[in-house]
């Protein structure tokens, strides 16, 4: 593997890390402020409350939708924002070249999202 394209494969991992666990929390956060009055009443304390989310953030990770994590990844990662890809183009790499790590990428965590 070339550094290019671990490059390239490191800034969309990490984007789609942080959009996948961004959804995580905010799915629990949204389930947390709908359950908070029951919480109150009953006076449940905070440990009982980490145990009770904790399976579901699990739950949350493969309810959510991967291909707009896969997207957002895809379109946010840092190469695009500095016009690198455009400089990768101009040293002759065709499309192909600069996109199959991306698409390797996508190989790889589809089949995990169909579990």
């Amino acid at each position: 593997m070339r550094i290019l394209d671990r490059y390239i494969l490191k800034s969309i991992f990490v984007v789609f890390a942080g959009t996948v666990f961004t959804f995580a929390f905010l799915f629990v956060l949204i389930d947390m402020f709908s359950h908070l009055q029951d919480f109150i009443e009953k006076s449940v304390s905070v440990g009982v409350i980490a145990q009770y989310y904790l399976p579901s953030c699990r739950r949350s990770l493969y309810k959510l939708p991967p291909w707009h994590a896969s997207l957002l990844s895809c379109y946010l990662q840092q190469p695009q924002r500095h016009n690198e890809i455009t400089a990768i183009r101009a040293s002759g790499m065709n499309f192909w070249q600069i996109t199959r790590p991306a698409l390797v990428f996508a190989l790889f965590v589809a089949p995990w999202y169909s579990w």
